[in-house]
Protein backbone atom coordinates (compact mmCIF):
# COMPACT_ATOMS: atom_id res chain seq x y z
CA UNK A 1 0.00 0.00 0.00
CA UNK A 2 1.06 3.68 -0.23
CA UNK A 3 2.22 4.11 3.85
CA UNK A 4 5.37 2.18 2.80
CA UNK A 5 6.04 4.43 -0.46
CA UNK A 6 5.30 7.63 1.47
CA UNK A 7 6.45 6.22 4.50
CA UNK A 8 3.67 6.48 6.49
CA UNK A 9 2.98 5.31 10.40
CA UNK A 10 -0.64 5.44 10.33
CA UNK A 11 -3.80 5.67 7.64
CA UNK A 12 -3.76 9.44 7.04
CA UNK A 13 -7.75 9.20 5.69
CA UNK A 14 -9.69 6.78 7.76
CA UNK A 15 -13.34 7.52 8.08
CA UNK A 16 -13.68 6.15 12.06
CA UNK A 17 -14.40 9.30 14.32
CA UNK A 18 -10.93 9.36 16.23
CA UNK A 19 -10.85 12.20 19.08
CA UNK A 20 -6.94 12.50 18.51
CA UNK A 21 -7.00 13.24 14.99
CA UNK A 22 -9.68 15.99 15.43
CA UNK A 23 -9.02 19.13 12.85
CA UNK A 24 -10.22 22.06 14.72
CA UNK A 25 -11.24 24.16 11.79
CA UNK A 26 -13.25 27.92 11.52
CA UNK A 27 -16.49 25.92 11.92
CA UNK A 28 -16.16 23.21 14.32
CA UNK A 29 -14.05 26.20 16.53
CA UNK A 30 -17.33 27.86 16.99
CA UNK A 31 -19.45 25.02 17.45
CA UNK A 32 -17.43 24.50 20.45
CA UNK A 33 -17.75 28.01 21.89
CA UNK A 34 -21.67 27.38 20.72
CA UNK A 35 -21.13 24.83 23.11
CA UNK A 36 -19.53 26.09 25.87
CA UNK A 37 -21.60 29.27 26.12
CA UNK A 38 -24.60 26.94 25.81
CA UNK A 39 -23.42 25.11 28.95
CA UNK A 40 -22.69 28.12 30.59
CA UNK A 41 -26.12 29.76 30.37
CA UNK A 42 -27.78 26.42 31.42
CA UNK A 43 -29.74 26.55 28.28
CA UNK A 44 -31.56 23.63 28.61
CA UNK A 45 -31.07 21.83 24.92
CA UNK A 46 -28.63 22.79 22.71
CA UNK A 47 -28.40 20.95 18.67
CA UNK A 48 -25.44 20.57 16.62
CA UNK A 49 -26.20 19.68 12.80
CA UNK A 50 -25.34 19.78 9.48
CA UNK A 51 -25.23 17.20 6.50
CA UNK A 52 -23.65 13.34 6.84
CA UNK A 53 -20.24 13.97 7.10
CA UNK A 54 -19.59 17.19 8.61
CA UNK A 55 -18.31 15.55 11.52
CA UNK A 56 -21.08 15.73 14.22
CA UNK A 57 -19.74 12.41 15.21
CA UNK A 58 -16.19 13.70 16.30
CA UNK A 59 -17.65 16.77 17.84
CA UNK A 60 -19.62 14.82 19.87
CA UNK A 61 -16.83 12.57 20.84
CA UNK A 62 -14.56 15.27 21.81
CA UNK A 63 -17.47 16.83 24.07
CA UNK A 64 -18.06 13.23 25.51
CA UNK A 65 -13.94 13.18 26.29
CA UNK A 66 -14.04 16.28 27.76
CA UNK A 67 -16.64 15.58 30.26
CA UNK A 68 -15.32 12.33 31.15
CA UNK A 69 -11.48 14.29 31.91
CA UNK A 70 -13.44 16.89 34.10
CA UNK A 71 -14.94 14.48 36.32
CA UNK A 72 -17.41 17.43 38.05
CA UNK A 73 -20.49 17.38 36.05
CA UNK A 74 -22.64 13.91 35.61
CA UNK A 75 -23.62 12.87 32.25
CA UNK A 76 -25.19 10.04 30.56
CA UNK A 77 -24.39 9.24 27.01
CA UNK A 78 -26.60 8.16 24.55
CA UNK A 79 -24.19 6.64 21.13
CA UNK A 80 -26.93 5.15 19.11
CA UNK A 81 -30.68 5.75 19.15
CA UNK A 82 -31.22 2.44 19.60
CA UNK A 83 -31.32 2.85 23.37
CA UNK A 84 -34.17 2.17 25.05
CA UNK A 85 -35.85 5.24 27.36
CA UNK A 86 -35.55 2.46 30.30
CA UNK A 87 -31.95 2.53 29.52
CA UNK A 88 -31.12 5.68 29.78
CA UNK A 89 -33.38 6.06 33.29
CA UNK A 90 -30.68 2.93 34.36
CA UNK A 91 -27.89 4.82 33.02
CA UNK A 92 -28.93 8.10 35.07
CA UNK A 93 -29.34 6.26 38.64
CA UNK A 94 -25.80 4.64 38.34
CA UNK A 95 -24.11 8.38 37.38
CA UNK A 96 -26.07 10.12 40.10
CA UNK A 97 -25.73 7.42 42.33
CA UNK A 98 -29.01 6.75 43.35
CA UNK A 99 -30.08 3.21 44.67
CA UNK A 100 -32.61 1.10 42.88
CA UNK A 101 -32.24 -1.79 44.53
CA UNK A 102 -35.57 -1.11 46.83
CA UNK A 103 -37.76 -0.94 43.82
CA UNK A 104 -38.03 -3.34 40.25
CA UNK A 105 -35.45 -1.92 37.96
CA UNK A 106 -37.49 -3.03 35.64
CA UNK A 107 -40.49 -1.21 35.67
CA UNK A 108 -39.54 2.27 34.09
CA UNK A 109 -42.30 4.35 36.03
CA UNK A 110 -40.82 3.45 38.91
CA UNK A 111 -37.28 4.27 38.25
CA UNK A 112 -38.25 7.92 37.32
CA UNK A 113 -39.97 7.75 40.77
CA UNK A 114 -36.56 7.62 42.35
CA UNK A 115 -34.74 10.23 40.14
CA UNK A 116 -37.35 13.01 41.09
CA UNK A 117 -37.45 12.30 44.59
CA UNK A 118 -33.74 12.07 44.32
CA UNK A 119 -33.86 15.80 43.10
CA UNK A 120 -36.75 16.85 45.63
CA UNK A 121 -34.32 16.16 48.64
CA UNK A 122 -31.28 18.06 47.49
CA UNK A 123 -30.38 21.55 47.99
CA UNK A 124 -31.99 23.24 44.89
CA UNK A 125 -29.63 25.86 45.42
CA UNK A 126 -26.45 23.55 44.54
CA UNK A 127 -27.55 24.04 40.99
CA UNK A 128 -27.24 20.10 40.56
CA UNK A 129 -27.33 18.83 36.72
CA UNK A 130 -27.24 15.80 34.87
CA UNK A 131 -26.59 16.20 30.80
CA UNK A 132 -27.98 14.07 28.15
CA UNK A 133 -25.47 13.48 25.32
CA UNK A 134 -27.67 12.09 22.08
CA UNK A 135 -25.52 11.58 18.94
CA UNK A 136 -27.41 10.17 15.86
CA UNK A 137 -30.65 12.27 17.31
CA UNK A 138 -32.40 12.22 14.26
CA UNK A 139 -33.13 8.64 14.32
CA UNK A 140 -34.74 8.14 17.40
CA UNK A 141 -38.78 7.22 18.10
CA UNK A 142 -42.06 9.12 18.39
CA UNK A 143 -42.67 7.62 21.91
CA UNK A 144 -38.49 7.85 22.53
CA UNK A 145 -38.58 11.64 21.86
CA UNK A 146 -42.30 12.02 23.68
CA UNK A 147 -40.22 10.53 27.09
CA UNK A 148 -37.68 12.93 26.69
CA UNK A 149 -39.91 15.58 26.35
CA UNK A 150 -41.18 14.89 29.54
CA UNK A 151 -38.26 14.31 31.03
CA UNK A 152 -37.02 17.52 29.98
CA UNK A 153 -40.66 19.53 31.62
CA UNK A 154 -39.66 18.13 35.31
CA UNK A 155 -38.67 20.65 37.81
CA UNK A 156 -38.57 21.34 41.06
CA UNK A 157 -39.13 24.65 42.93
CA UNK A 158 -38.15 26.14 39.55
CA UNK A 159 -34.96 24.29 38.98
CA UNK A 160 -34.32 22.09 35.74
CA UNK A 161 -32.11 19.40 36.51
CA UNK A 162 -32.01 17.62 32.84
CA UNK A 163 -30.21 19.05 29.95
CA UNK A 164 -30.06 17.76 26.63
CA UNK A 165 -27.45 18.40 24.04
CA UNK A 166 -28.09 17.16 20.90
CA UNK A 167 -26.10 15.88 17.72
CA UNK A 168 -27.92 15.09 14.10
CA UNK A 169 -28.89 15.51 10.97
CA UNK A 170 -30.81 19.03 9.94
CA UNK A 171 -34.46 17.14 9.26
CA UNK A 172 -34.73 15.67 12.95
CA UNK A 173 -36.84 19.54 13.64
CA UNK A 174 -39.05 18.40 10.45
CA UNK A 175 -39.27 14.77 12.36
CA UNK A 176 -40.57 16.83 15.33
CA UNK A 177 -42.70 18.95 13.32
CA UNK A 178 -44.52 16.51 11.77
CA UNK A 179 -45.34 13.94 14.55
CA UNK A 180 -46.78 16.83 16.93
CA UNK A 181 -43.72 17.48 19.12
CA UNK A 182 -44.22 21.14 19.04
CA UNK A 183 -43.51 21.54 22.64
CA UNK A 184 -39.62 19.66 22.68
CA UNK A 185 -39.51 21.72 19.25
CA UNK A 186 -39.47 24.72 20.72
CA UNK A 187 -37.30 24.33 23.66
CA UNK A 188 -34.44 24.24 20.98
CA UNK A 189 -33.84 27.92 21.55
CA UNK A 190 -30.30 27.72 19.70
CA UNK A 191 -29.38 25.51 17.16
CA UNK A 192 -26.00 25.98 15.42
CA UNK A 193 -25.39 24.54 11.97
CA UNK A 194 -21.80 22.53 10.71
CA UNK A 195 -21.12 23.95 7.42
CA UNK A 196 -18.85 22.44 5.09
CA UNK A 197 -15.27 23.16 4.20
CA UNK A 198 -14.15 25.82 1.65
CA UNK A 199 -11.09 25.64 -0.23
CA UNK A 200 -8.64 27.23 2.45
CA UNK A 201 -10.22 24.87 5.28
CA UNK A 202 -9.93 21.90 2.72
CA UNK A 203 -6.53 22.05 2.09
CA UNK A 204 -5.23 22.63 5.71
CA UNK A 205 -7.28 19.85 6.21
CA UNK A 206 -5.31 17.11 4.17
CA UNK A 207 -2.36 18.38 5.31
CA UNK A 208 -3.57 18.32 8.89
CA UNK A 209 -4.13 14.43 8.13
CA UNK A 210 -1.10 13.94 6.05
CA UNK A 211 1.05 15.29 9.14
CA UNK A 212 -0.65 13.03 11.59
CA UNK A 213 0.13 10.19 8.99
CA UNK A 214 4.14 10.89 9.80
CA UNK A 215 4.11 11.84 6.03
CA UNK A 216 6.68 14.64 5.94
CA UNK A 217 6.98 16.49 2.87
CA UNK A 218 5.41 13.70 0.18
CA UNK A 219 2.69 13.42 -1.20
CA UNK A 220 2.02 17.30 -2.07
CA UNK A 221 -1.41 17.92 -3.27
CA UNK A 222 -1.21 20.80 -6.03
CA UNK A 223 -3.69 23.30 -5.37
CA UNK A 224 -5.34 22.74 -8.84
CA UNK A 225 -6.47 19.09 -7.54
CA UNK A 226 -7.17 20.50 -4.02
CA UNK A 227 -10.14 23.15 -5.83
CA UNK A 228 -11.19 19.78 -7.55
CA UNK A 229 -11.60 17.79 -4.21
CA UNK A 230 -13.73 20.89 -2.38
CA UNK A 231 -15.34 21.05 -5.35
CA UNK A 232 -16.40 17.15 -6.23
CA UNK A 233 -16.74 16.64 -2.16
CA UNK A 234 -18.75 19.73 -1.90
CA UNK A 235 -16.43 20.39 1.24
CA UNK A 236 -17.78 17.46 3.10
CA UNK A 237 -14.81 16.17 5.26
CA UNK A 238 -16.15 12.18 5.23
CA UNK A 239 -15.81 12.50 0.89
CA UNK A 240 -12.87 14.48 1.16
CA UNK A 241 -11.19 11.16 2.77
CA UNK A 242 -12.39 9.12 0.38
CA UNK A 243 -11.28 11.21 -2.67
CA UNK A 244 -7.61 11.73 -0.55
CA UNK A 245 -7.32 7.83 0.36
CA UNK A 246 -8.45 6.77 -3.05
CA UNK A 247 -5.98 9.02 -4.86
CA UNK A 248 -3.11 8.28 -2.57
CA UNK A 249 -3.55 4.45 -3.76
CA UNK A 250 -3.23 5.31 -7.43
CA UNK A 251 -0.18 7.83 -6.63
CA UNK A 252 1.22 5.48 -4.82
CA UNK A 253 1.10 2.81 -7.68
CA UNK A 254 2.45 5.09 -9.99
CA UNK A 255 5.03 6.19 -7.86
CA UNK A 256 3.92 10.09 -7.75
CA UNK A 257 5.52 12.51 -4.97
CA UNK A 258 2.96 15.24 -6.84
CA UNK A 259 -1.30 14.54 -7.31
CA UNK A 260 -2.18 16.75 -9.74
CA UNK A 261 -6.06 17.72 -10.92
CA UNK A 262 -5.78 15.32 -13.48
CA UNK A 263 -5.30 12.16 -11.41
CA UNK A 264 -8.73 13.49 -8.79
CA UNK A 265 -10.45 13.94 -11.81
CA UNK A 266 -10.18 10.29 -12.57
CA UNK A 267 -10.85 9.21 -9.07
CA UNK A 268 -14.10 11.71 -8.42
CA UNK A 269 -15.40 10.31 -12.45
CA UNK A 270 -14.57 6.94 -11.43
CA UNK A 271 -15.97 6.71 -7.26
CA UNK A 272 -17.85 8.94 -6.40
CA UNK A 273 -21.73 8.53 -7.00
CA UNK A 274 -23.31 10.46 -10.06
CA UNK A 275 -25.40 13.05 -7.68
CA UNK A 276 -21.89 13.94 -5.87
CA UNK A 277 -19.97 14.44 -8.53
CA UNK A 278 -19.93 18.08 -8.67
CA UNK A 279 -16.10 18.49 -10.57
CA UNK A 280 -16.64 22.50 -11.32
CA UNK A 281 -13.06 23.35 -12.93
CA UNK A 282 -11.37 24.83 -10.05
CA UNK A 283 -11.05 28.68 -9.47
CA UNK A 284 -7.70 30.27 -10.95
CA UNK A 285 -6.28 33.04 -10.12
CA UNK A 286 -4.55 33.73 -13.57
CA UNK A 287 -4.35 37.09 -14.26
CA UNK A 288 -6.93 38.59 -17.23
CA UNK A 289 -5.26 38.78 -20.88
CA UNK A 290 -6.39 41.89 -22.54
CA UNK A 291 -6.15 41.09 -26.31
CA UNK A 292 -5.77 43.47 -28.51
CA UNK A 293 -6.87 43.05 -32.24
CA UNK A 294 -4.57 44.65 -34.77
CA UNK A 295 -5.48 47.18 -36.86
CA UNK A 296 -6.10 46.50 -40.73
CA UNK A 297 -2.95 47.95 -42.80
CA UNK A 298 -4.28 50.02 -45.48
CA UNK A 299 -0.93 51.51 -46.68
CA UNK A 300 1.55 53.26 -45.60
CA UNK A 301 1.03 56.63 -42.88
CA UNK A 302 0.93 59.33 -45.28
CA UNK A 303 1.32 62.05 -42.21
CA UNK A 304 4.36 60.14 -40.38
CA UNK A 305 6.20 59.64 -43.52
CA UNK A 306 6.06 63.93 -44.31
CA UNK A 307 6.81 64.49 -40.70
CA UNK A 308 9.70 62.84 -40.78
CA UNK A 309 10.85 63.68 -44.38
CA UNK A 310 10.08 67.54 -43.12
CA UNK A 311 12.81 67.82 -40.47
CA UNK A 312 14.16 71.11 -40.03
CA UNK A 313 17.72 71.61 -38.99
CA UNK A 314 16.60 73.04 -35.22
CA UNK A 315 15.49 68.89 -35.20
CA UNK A 316 18.30 67.75 -36.69
CA UNK A 317 20.61 69.55 -33.53
CA UNK A 318 18.49 67.79 -30.91
CA UNK A 319 18.80 64.62 -32.40
CA UNK A 320 22.54 64.88 -32.96
CA UNK A 321 22.91 66.17 -29.40
CA UNK A 322 20.70 63.94 -27.71
CA UNK A 323 21.98 60.53 -29.64
CA UNK A 324 26.00 61.92 -29.94
CA UNK A 325 25.43 61.14 -33.50
CA UNK A 326 24.68 63.29 -36.73
CA UNK A 327 21.57 62.74 -38.74
CA UNK A 328 21.07 63.76 -42.50
CA UNK A 329 18.41 63.13 -44.83
CA UNK A 330 20.71 62.05 -47.60
CA UNK A 331 20.40 58.30 -48.36
CA UNK A 332 17.99 57.68 -45.83
CA UNK A 333 14.91 55.99 -46.05
CA UNK A 334 11.60 57.38 -45.57
CA UNK A 335 10.84 56.48 -42.40
CA UNK A 336 14.80 56.08 -40.48
CA UNK A 337 17.44 58.79 -40.35
CA UNK A 338 21.07 57.79 -40.88
CA UNK A 339 23.65 58.16 -38.43
CA UNK A 340 26.96 59.67 -39.52
CA UNK A 341 29.72 57.84 -36.62
CA UNK A 342 32.59 59.78 -36.01
CA UNK A 343 35.32 59.33 -33.60
CA UNK A 344 34.24 55.21 -33.73
CA UNK A 345 37.65 54.63 -31.80
CA UNK A 346 36.84 56.71 -28.84
CA UNK A 347 33.50 55.63 -28.69
CA UNK A 348 34.27 52.19 -28.16
CA UNK A 349 36.65 52.59 -25.81
CA UNK A 350 34.49 54.56 -23.71
CA UNK A 351 31.76 52.10 -24.29
CA UNK A 352 34.12 49.56 -22.87
CA UNK A 353 34.62 51.56 -19.62
CA UNK A 354 31.52 51.98 -18.70
CA UNK A 355 31.16 47.94 -19.18
CA UNK A 356 34.15 47.75 -16.74
CA UNK A 357 32.23 50.23 -14.00
CA UNK A 358 28.70 48.33 -14.32
CA UNK A 359 30.47 44.73 -14.08
CA UNK A 360 33.34 46.06 -10.89
CA UNK A 361 29.54 47.18 -9.20
CA UNK A 362 27.86 44.06 -9.69
CA UNK A 363 30.54 41.97 -8.63
CA UNK A 364 31.38 43.87 -5.60
CA UNK A 365 27.15 43.44 -4.61
CA UNK A 366 27.29 39.82 -5.33
CA UNK A 367 30.39 39.35 -3.00
CA UNK A 368 29.23 41.41 -0.18
CA UNK A 369 25.69 39.10 -0.56
CA UNK A 370 27.42 36.17 -0.90
CA UNK A 371 29.34 36.95 2.57
CA UNK A 372 25.86 37.83 4.26
CA UNK A 373 24.35 34.71 3.49
CA UNK A 374 27.61 32.75 4.30
CA UNK A 375 27.62 34.26 8.26
CA UNK A 376 23.40 33.69 8.35
CA UNK A 377 24.05 29.93 7.41
CA UNK A 378 26.93 29.91 10.18
CA UNK A 379 24.83 31.71 13.09
CA UNK A 380 21.33 28.85 11.91
CA UNK A 381 24.16 26.27 11.88
CA UNK A 382 25.60 27.26 15.53
CA UNK A 383 21.44 27.24 17.11
CA UNK A 384 20.63 24.44 15.59
CA UNK A 385 23.61 22.33 17.52
CA UNK A 386 23.35 23.66 20.44
CA UNK A 387 19.42 23.92 20.75
CA UNK A 388 18.44 20.53 18.65
CA UNK A 389 16.12 22.03 16.48
CA UNK A 390 15.53 24.84 13.56
CA UNK A 391 13.64 27.31 15.97
CA UNK A 392 12.23 29.16 12.59
CA UNK A 393 10.31 25.88 11.70
CA UNK A 394 9.18 26.06 15.90
CA UNK A 395 8.32 29.50 15.90
CA UNK A 396 6.60 28.82 12.39
CA UNK A 397 5.02 25.96 14.57
CA UNK A 398 3.87 28.25 17.48
CA UNK A 399 2.46 30.94 15.33
CA UNK A 400 -0.07 28.09 13.52
CA UNK A 401 -1.03 27.10 16.84
CA UNK A 402 -1.72 30.36 18.54
CA UNK A 403 -4.33 30.60 15.32
CA UNK A 404 -4.96 27.15 14.58
CA UNK A 405 -8.78 27.15 13.33
CA UNK A 406 -9.05 30.41 12.06
CA UNK A 407 -7.81 29.32 8.40
CA UNK A 408 -4.18 31.84 9.19
CA UNK A 409 -2.17 29.27 8.83
CA UNK A 410 -3.39 28.07 5.36
CA UNK A 411 -0.10 29.70 3.15
CA UNK A 412 2.00 27.99 5.70
CA UNK A 413 0.72 24.37 5.68
CA UNK A 414 3.12 23.08 3.08
CA UNK A 415 6.29 24.45 5.32
CA UNK A 416 4.80 22.82 8.86
CA UNK A 417 4.36 19.65 6.09
CA UNK A 418 7.96 19.33 5.41
CA UNK A 419 9.15 21.04 8.97
CA UNK A 420 11.48 19.21 11.51
CA UNK A 421 9.19 17.23 14.28
CA UNK A 422 9.16 19.86 16.56
CA UNK A 423 6.79 22.22 14.43
CA UNK A 424 4.81 19.45 13.70
CA UNK A 425 4.23 18.08 17.12
CA UNK A 426 3.36 21.43 18.26
CA UNK A 427 0.63 21.54 15.40
CA UNK A 428 -0.72 18.39 16.56
CA UNK A 429 -0.98 18.55 20.30
CA UNK A 430 -3.11 21.30 21.10
CA UNK A 431 -5.89 20.59 24.22
CA UNK A 432 -5.86 23.54 25.83
CA UNK A 433 -8.67 25.02 23.52
CA UNK A 434 -10.93 22.53 24.40
CA UNK A 435 -10.91 22.97 28.34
Amino acid sequence: MYKNFYQMQKEPFENDPLTNIFYNSRIHHDAWRYLARGMKKKEPVLFVTGEYGTGKTLLCLKLVKIFINKKSIPFVFIPTPNYSFHMILEKITAVLGISSSNVNSQDEQELLNIIYEYFEKIDNTSGKYIYIIIDEVQDISYLFANKLKLLLSFNCSEHFPFKLIMFGHMNFLEILDRRNLISLRQRIRKIFYLQPFGFNETKEYIYFRLIYSGASGTPVFEDSAIHMIQSASAGIPRLINNICDTCLVEAGRRKMDSIDINLVKAIVQRNLPPEKRNISAPVTHEPVQHIVEPQKNDGPDIRLNTEINQIDPARENILSNHTGHKYTKENSSENEFTPVTENKNNKEKSGNSSLKKIFDKKAGLILILICIVAVLSYILFLQIQSDGIPQLNKKIGENIMKNKGQIVCCDNIKTIYSADTAARYLYMTDESQYA
